[in-house]
């Protein structure tokens, strides 16, 4: 755990360095700010990884189907516009 001083050296020289003050932010969120908020554990990751991997699955199906549908509507377009020109 950080310790509020350390937590504002750290975001101060690293905020400096970076020169980048939200990303300085983004990071140091990850470390716990006391002893109620635990690090993030393997298994936390894990699961993470597993709810990413599920959306990232289902918005594919979506796109997937989406593109079928777009795909047929057109050439059904196509076919309708070829009989009328002949």
């Amino acid at each position: 755990m950080l310790t509020e001083r350390n937590r504002a050296v750290l975001y101060r020289r690293l905020s400096e360095m970076v020169g980048d003050e939200e990303a300085v932010r983004e990071m140091l969120s990850n470390f716990p700010a006391d002893d109620r908020d635990p690090p993030v554990t393997a298994s936390m990751l894990g699961v993470t990884e597993a709810n990413l991997r599920t959306i990232i699955a289902q918005q594919e199906t979506r796109l997937i189907m989406w593109m079928v549908g777009t795909a047929i509507a057109l050439a059904a377009v196509i076919v309708t516009a070829f009989g009328i020109l002949t």
